[in-house]
C-alpha cells in the first residue's frame, strides 16, 4: 500500500509540472573568464523586475557586475513582449515585439578577448526610429570579497569608433560597455549604463 500511494504522488506531480511547459529558467552563458546569466521570460522579469543580463561574474563567482538590463524604443516607453527562441547553442535569443509594430531579435553570446556580444536584429522599424539599451551595473557589491567601483569613465577606443563607459573595480576588475554605432549616445546616472542611437541601415546592433 506504501507504494501505491507513492506511485500516485508520482503520477500526480509530473502531472502538475508538465502543464507548466516550457519551464521558466535562465541561460547560462560563458567563456571560462566569465559567465552571464540571460532571460528575457516574461514570468522571470514578472518576478524578479530584471531581465536581459541578470548577473554577470567574471575570474569567480564573488562578485555579481551587472543585476540586469533593458531594452526599448525611445519612443515607446512600453516594455517589448517577449518570445523565447529555443533553437540556439552556446547563445541565447528571444523575439521581442512593441506596441509600435516595432520587431527585433536579441541574441546574446560570449566572444572571444572576453566580450559578452549582444546582437539586436531590427524589422518592421522606421528611419527614424531610436532603440535604448540601458545595464543596471553595480557599484559596489558585499559578499565574501566585498568591493565597489573606484572610477567611471566615457573613453572613445572601440574599433567602431563608438564611445565606451568603463567602471574600473578596486578588486583590478576592469568592465567595458559600448556599441558599434560611433554616433550613439551613452550616459550613466548611478549605476545606470544607457546607450541610444539609430537603427543602423543594416538593422543590426552590437
Amino acid at each position: 500500500m506504501k507504494y501505491s500511494y507513492l506511485f500516485l504522488f508520482l503520477v500526480i506531480f509530473l502531472i502538475s509540472v508538465s502543464a507548466q511547459r516550457p519551464w521558466k529558467g535562465n541561460s547560462i552563458l560563458g567563456n571560462g573568464s566569465f559567465t552571464a546569466v540571460y532571460s528575457d521570460d516574461a514570468r522571470i522579469i514578472e518576478r524578479t523586475k530584471t531581465g536581459g543580463v541578470r548577473h554577470f561574474y567574471y575570474g569567480d563567482y564573488t562578485v555579481d557586475y551587472i543585476t540586469g538590463t533593458q531594452f526599448r524604443m525611445q519612443a515607446d516607453t512600453s516594455a517589448p513582449q517577449y518570445s523565447i527562441i529555443y533553437n540556439q547553442v552556446f547563445a541565447a535569443s528571444s523575439s521581442a515585439e512593441f506596441t509600435s509594430g516595432t520587431k527585433a531579435v536579441v541574441t546574446v553570446y560570449p566572444s572571444s578577448f572576453d566580450i559578452l556580444t549582444i546582437d539586436i536584429k531590427f524589422t518592421n522599424f522606421k528611419k527614424t526610429d531610436k532603440f535604448v539599451y540601458s545595464f543596471n551595473a553595480s557599484k559596489s557589491f558585499t559578499g565574501a570579497k566585498s568591493t565597489s567601483v573606484k572610477n567611471t569613465k566615457i573613453l572613445n577606443e572601440n574599433r567602431y569608433g563608438s564611445k565606451v563607459v568603463t567602471n574600473e573595480w578596486e578588486n583590478g576588475t576592469v568592465l567595458k560597455f559600448s556599441t558599434a554605432g560611433k554616433d550613439d549616445e551613452v550616459s550613466y546616472v548611478g549605476e545606470t549604463i544607457e546607450f541610444s542611437g539609430k537603427i543602423p541601415t543594416d538593422s543590426l546592433v552590437r
